[in-house]
């Protein structure tokens, strides 16, 4: 599953009845997401090396003034239910509007919704030169989950994605609001 996965990234198509992925839905489902939890802690180590040498400051994160200046359940819906919700409704759902196109065309509009959805997330952090000079890096995060997420759009569905992203979301977020509600706001 893993090779498929890749190869799809490789040459990513609108084709939804594949009939390798249509039989392994619910193993392509957590494969992914098992890749995309390991792919984010490889991303995260020189995200944070960059944060402990004081060249970004994590602590100036949209998430975490949201932890600081909201109630707890407040946070937990807002980024396990809300935001994954709409994401996916803006930047996966209209993907498969485009299933008709020739392939090539295809895959630039499917690089690009995961680009974009990716480099949307800087405005998580204070706009300064380096924060913009690094986008890529502290982005990278959000753009690989664009791509395994349009993949689970294109290839399983609409529902799938939001869960998927809802999940994501759920089990990166929910152990920073409680470390910044109650280790760092104490």
């Amino acid at each position: 599953m893993f090779q498929q996965i890749l190869s799809y990234f490789k040459n990513p198509n609108s084709v939804t009845d594949d009939p390798f992925f249509k039989e392994q839905k619910v193993k392509l489902f957590w494969t992914s997401f098992w890749m995309i939890m390991v792919a984010n802690i490889a991303i995260t180590i020189p995200i944070t090396l960059l944060n402990e040498l004081g060249i970004v400051n994590q602590d100036d994160h949209a998430v975490v003034d949201m932890v600081m200046n909201m109630p707890i359940y407040v946070s937990i819906i807002a980024a396990v239910i809300i935001a994954p919700l709409f994401e996916e409704l803006i930047f996966r759902a209209p993907i498969t509007l485009f299933k008709n196109v020739e392939q090539q065309w295809f895959r630039i509009i499917f690089y690009a919704f995961a680009i974009v959805f990716g480099l949307i997330h800087i405005s998580n952090y204070e706009m300064n030169a380096t924060n913009l000079i690094l986008m890529p890096l502290l982005c990278a995060p959000q753009i690989i989950a664009g791509l395994f997420l349009g993949m689970i759009r294109v290839k399983v569905g609409l529902v799938y994605s939001i869960l998927f992203h809802a999940m994501y979301n759920g089990i990166l977020i929910i152990p920073a609001i409680l470390y910044y509600k109650y280790v760092v706001g104490s």
